[in-house]
């Protein structure tokens, strides 16, 4: 059944009498358990449906499935429930092993027997059938398909129909109804024109049993025992990627029955398909996930009261009238996440359908001809509606050669619903409700194509050939096979452009090689950065160039988590199913990071995050230690969506100890942390000169009444600030006092953890204020800033220029902010009173306040030197 979240008008879980939550689980079925309890409210009903797999509900009643471990959860929840009979459990499940000749339907085959017949189907009929395995899964059995078709060893320009059934193990009636469809389309081609007819028009793909693992459960001579899941007793309509909930919603890895039917969806070109379930008797059609309509709506209930009505027809008057009389919108019924027909619609833009055929999930045999005899007809229609609506051909009007071509309905088309032509044919296929539509047609390297009033009317077809005009300009543009890389790793370009051009010419930055004269090359990159990328195209008609800014990203290395340790400065961290699958489950790992470079604090950065939950995180979760190893004092320990977030060694090793661990049952798509070194310390390099001191090339040492004032080769000393980027640019902490060497060089040693960009404000006893021309940026170990080499250091370029270098200017001393009379005035006292000594009147550092010192400042106030600030 195709069961999931109940949107209804359901209530907050009713806590019953806690019956169950005091039983042993040893009492209840190991690896599959079917049940029912009582429903109160909504308000709990998302994160019910996730922990366990709810199967039907009607009035406040609930049937559900669960593994072990959701049953354990579930019980924690402390509601009163009953253990049913699993639905799997078939007494009348006649079983037999291969036998020919054929001639009804009334059982179910073993294993061996159904390998046996797909087989035959094709060794028995081989002008129109063909046997394929999809995949071998794990167990030895295979996802086995037929593909019943007039050419059937050659593709043709046909609409492409798949039904499939079973995908939940326990729900077989569908299993061998599509066994039963292929028999009569195979020994009725040829004699019955309707079934030749769909033949020799259609390719048509046929998965009986899409769930091999969980229908045979029980072993492979009977499908009593069935069960819903697949061999991890993993729920296959809930392991699709999803439009609104992501590729993983149920916290599952993709099966491998998932991505082997993703692949097959993949290699062909599907148009109409269905797969069958069992547990209800309704025509359920998309969205599953959303309530957001199908942009074909009313195509999906056309089709869909086709099938129910036919039905009735030939039916009971209480067969297949659940909801509305056999019919139902997906989400109006409940919500589906990661279901596969809504993967099939919005990724591979085929309409896709769900059909629950029998109440009974596994009928007795007995059953199974009847149920043939209520829907055969309807699966003849279904499949008859691939073959109306639009169809045609696209190819290149010059060269008649097809074309790879979106066929677009503007004001209809959304999520999906669009279709493409195939690149080997051209060939497209728009299965649509009656009316008039305007298609857009557009394609790489051709003029877009509209084409108005196109009339189509119900269960009729449209041939539709189109011939795209190609564009007369190379249109130099293209692609990579990955545009997000790690060091080392190569990447491969493909040029897009048109016109088929004769030279090209690539130019890589960063890359190895540097630059290419192939259509096609490869490349690997260094270092990590963003790096851009220039192709260069020629032909008789001159060249074209495109650049692609920061168009390749190299990131750090990456690593996985697993028991090991690492040393390094920068990187991802993931979890241990890397940056595209799920972690495992039973997984018990310690992984130490140690910084790369001495003097170096890690930091972790988490920017995803998503464990199984617990409340006090004893199922999957992740502890983080303060150290190089577990005896170092715990950070914290994580589960469910609760993200580390930054974490930041603080200890004398600068390391962070990881474990992670995963119970047997349920995982989720685990972590992405950027880890980087942070330095003990930060260092700042300043080179400035003053006026006053400056001797030609570097600084005279500032003297006192008795000699030097500072030892060694220190000149003078300035005060620093840092100013915010932004107004109105207030100081950042307390100013610095910095000693200046003779060579103009002053440093400053900061916090390894200092981060920002800020204004650099220079202030000296009797020079002008000076502030560096931007903000500067902390974001390195080392910071330089030079204010001598140009004067488009300071800001307002507020410098004076003497033998090709860059001074601050001398002569505020009673630091106003401006160069004046008043100056001036006190230079001119001091100087009168013979005085000596470190005074901010000595402008030249001398130790003596005389005309020299005057001439300098009276320089300076007659260009009215002032302050300039942002």
């Amino acid at each position: 059944m195709k069961n999931c979240l109940l949107l209804a008008s359901f209530s907050l879980l009713f806590l019953f009498p806690i019956q169950a939550q005091d039983q042993s689980l040893n009492q209840y079925p190991s690896g599959e358990t079917y049940f029912t309890f009582l429903l109160g409210s909504t308000a709990e009903i998302h994160q019910l449906t996730k922990a366990i797999s709810i199967d039907r509900v009607k009035g406040d009643s609930v049937w559900a499935y669960a593994n072990e471990l959701q049953l354990i959860k579930f019980m924690q929840r402390g509601i009163d429930f009953k253990v049913l009979q699993h639905p799997g459990i078939n007494p009348g499940a006649v079983m037999r092993d291969y036998t020919q000749p054929l001639t009804i339907w009334n059982f179910y085959p073993t294993y061996s027997a159904y390998e046996t017949y797909m087989a035959q189907f094709a060794t028995t009929y081989p002008a129109i059938c063909t046997m394929e395995t999809i995949t071998t899964l794990p167990s030895g059995r295979k996802l086995l398909v037929v593909k019943i078709s007039d050419n059937v060893n050659s593709e043709e320009t046909e609409p492409e129909f798949f039904y499939t059934s079973s995908m939940h193990g326990d729900e077989t009636t569908g299993y061998i109804m599509m066994m039963h469809l292929i028999d009569y389309l195979l020994t009725n081609y040829g004699t019955n024109t309707e079934v030749t007819e769909l033949v020799n028009n259609l390719e048509i793909w046929i998965n009986p049993l899409a769930n091999p693992d969980g229908t045979y459960y029980g072993g492979n001579n009977t499908v009593s025992g069935a069960r819903r899941g697949n061999a991890n007793n993993v729920d296959l309509n809930r392991n699709y990627p999803d439009p609104e909930d992501g590729p993983h919603p149920d916290g599952n890895a993709w099966q491998p029955e998932t991505i082997a039917f993703m692949n097959f969806a993949g290699q062909h070109h599907f148009t109409v398909s269905a797969n069958f379930h069992g547990g209800a008797e309704v025509f359920n059609y998309p969205w599953d996930t959303w309530a957001t309509l199908h942009a074909d709506d009313n195509w999906y209930y056309y089709i869909a009261r086709e099938y129910a009505d036919t039905v009735h027809l030939h039916a009971p008057s209480t067969y297949f009238d659940d909801l509305n009389n056999g019919v139902t919108n997906g989400y109006a019924w409940y919500e589906v996440d990661g279901g596969r027909q809504d993967y099939m619609n919005y990724w591979h833009h085929c309409k896709e359908s769900t059909i629950e055929i029998s109440n009974t999930k596994n009928p007795a045999a007995s059953m199974l001809l009847t149920y043939w005899d209520y829907n055969w007809r309807s699966l003849i229609l279904l499949m008859k509606q691939a073959r109306y609506g639009i169809h045609g051909v696209i190819t290149d009007q010059t060269t008649g050669n097809p074309v790879a071509a979106k066929v677009f309905i503007a004001g209809h088309d959304n999520n999906g619903s669009e279709v493409y032509s195939s690149a080997n044919l051209g060939d497209y296929h728009r299965p649509i409700k009656a009316g008039t539509y305007t298609l857009t047609i557009t394609a790489d390297c051709y003029q877009q194509q509209v084409i108005s009033n196109v009339v189509v009317t119900d269960k009729n077809t449209v041939n539709q050939n189109i011939h795209l005009v190609p564009l007369s300009t190379m249109n130099p543009d293209f692609t990579a096979d990955k545009t997000v890389a790690g060091i080392g790793e190569t990447v491969t370009f493909t040029s897009t452009a048109c016109s088929n051009p004769t030279g090209y010419l690539w130019a890589f930055e960063g890359g190895t090689p540097a630059t290419s004269t192939l259509q096609n090359p490869s490349v690997v990159y260094a270092a990590t950065g963003s790096y851009d990328v220039t192709l260069t195209v020629t032909n008789a008609g001159g060249s074209q160039s495109i650049t692609k800014t920061d168009y390749i990203l190299i990131n750090p290395p990456t690593y996985n988590m697993s028991n090991s340790t690492v040393n390094a400065c920068s990187g991802i961290f993931y979890d241990s199913g890397g940056p595209s699958s799920n972690y495992a489950n039973n997984l018990n790992y310690t992984m130490v990071f140690n910084p790369g470079s001495p003097d170096n604090n890690l930091q972790f950065t988490f920017t995803g995050f998503s464990l199984e939950y617990h409340s006090t995180c004893n199922y999957d979760y992740l502890k983080i230690y303060n150290g190089n190893s577990t005896s170092a004092p715990l950070i914290g320990t994580y589960c469910g969506t609760t993200s580390p977030g930054t974490v930041t060694a603080n200890n004398t090793t600068g390391s962070l100890t990881f474990v992670f661990k995963s119970d047997y049952s349920v995982t989720a798509s685990g972590w992405v942390a950027n880890f980087t070194c942070i330095p003990t310390s930060k260092t700042l390099n300043l080179t400035l000169l003053l006026e006053g001191l400056f001797n030609g090339t570097g600084m005279n040492k500032a003297q006192n009444a008795s000699g030097d004032q500072f030892a060694g080769n220190i000149a003078d000393q300035v005060t620093l600030e840092m100013h915010n980027a932004a107004s109105p640019y207030g100081i950042v902490g307390s100013p610095y006092t910095l000693n200046m060497t003779t060579i103009g060089t002053a440093s400053l040693t900061l916090p390894g953890t200092f981060s920002g960009s800020y204004f650099l404000v220079l202030k000296h006893r009797n020079s002008i204020e000076t502030w560096s021309a931007s903000p500067v940026s902390f974001s390195n170990q080392i910071t330089s800033y030079d204010f001598t080499d140009a004067a488009s250091k300071t800001f307002g370029n507020n410098v004076k220029t003497i033998s090709g270098k860059y001074l601050f200017y001398s002569g505020d001393v009673n630091l106003d902010g401006t160069i004046d009379s008043n100056d001036l005035g006190n230079i001119d006292n001091d100087s009168g009173a013979f005085l000596m000594g470190y005074l901010p009147t000595d402008l030249n550092g001398d130790g003596i306040i005389d005309s020299n010192d005057l001439g300098m400042a009276d320089n300076n106030a007659g260009s009215f030197i002032t302050v300039l600030q942002p």
